[in-house]
Parts: C-alpha cells; sequence; structure tokens
C-alpha cells in the first residue's frame, strides 16, 4: 500500500468522529484528493464508504453535512457499483438500529442526509 494511502486511511474511523470542522475538513479533503489521484483498489473503497455512516448522528452542520457527500460524488465516478452498493449496505446496516425509534426532528435529519448519500451513490 502506498504511503500516501497508508497515511490517509489510519485511524480514519476514530478520526472520522472529531468535533472541530477544520479536521473534518482536512480528512476529507485528503479523501477526496485521493480518489482523484490514486487508483484504489475496491476493497479500500468499500471500506471507507463502510464506515462514513457514522458521520450522519455527529455531522449536524450543513458544512460537515456536505464532506461526506462530496467524497461520495467523488467516488462514484471512478467505482460507481462498488460505492452504491457499499454506501447503502453501510447505511441498512446502520441505520436499522433506529427502527424502534421515535420518530423525531434529528432523525429525520439524519434520513434526510442518508437519502442525499444513497441517491449521490447511484446517480
Amino acid at each position: 500500500m502506498d504511503a500516501k494511502v497508508a497515511k490517509c486511511l489510519k485511524d480514519l474511523p476514530s478520526r472520522l468522529q472529531t468535533n472541530k470542522l477544520t479536521v473534518r475538513k482536512e480528512i476529507f479533503d485528503d479523501l477526496v484528493d485521493l480518489m482523484k489521484e490514486e487508483e484504489l483498489q475496491e476493497n479500500i473503497v468499500k471500506g471507507i464508504c463502510k464506515i462514513l455512516p457514522v458521520t450522519l448522528i455527529r455531522y449536524n452542520d450543513a458544512a460537515s453535512r456536505a464532506l461526506p457527500l462530496t467524497l461520495i460524488k467523488e467516488a462514484a465516478t471512478k467505482h460507481p457499483e462498488t460505492v452504491a452498493k457499499a454506501i447503502n449496505l453501510g447505511l441498512l446496516e446502520y441505520v436499522g438500529m433506529w427502527r424502534n425509534t421515535t420518530p423525531s426532528r434529528a432523525v429525520a435529519k439524519d434520513c434526510v442526509a442518508a437519502l442525499a448519500w444513497s441517491v449521490a451513490a447511484i446517480s
């Protein structure tokens, strides 16, 4: 694995959960650059897509919510089928815990964000 890829993916799940917008932007800028510049293996793209749902309830502001969406759109240009399958499977696994949740505005916002991801992945 290339050093740039390894650096970008190191501790990604925990780094995605930061509460600082500048750090989030830096992480996603690195990931988008990686998608543009490198020819990543499908399993790496699939892994990135599977961990993105952890950001759904964590990222509440519009700027933060736009970051994963940009990454999904960029990834879908090079690996459309892989991204579509991985994003939708990841979302299905993640939102399964909401089955018995009382509907609320917060849950609705998360669901709308998930729908936007799904649409971006298959478009």
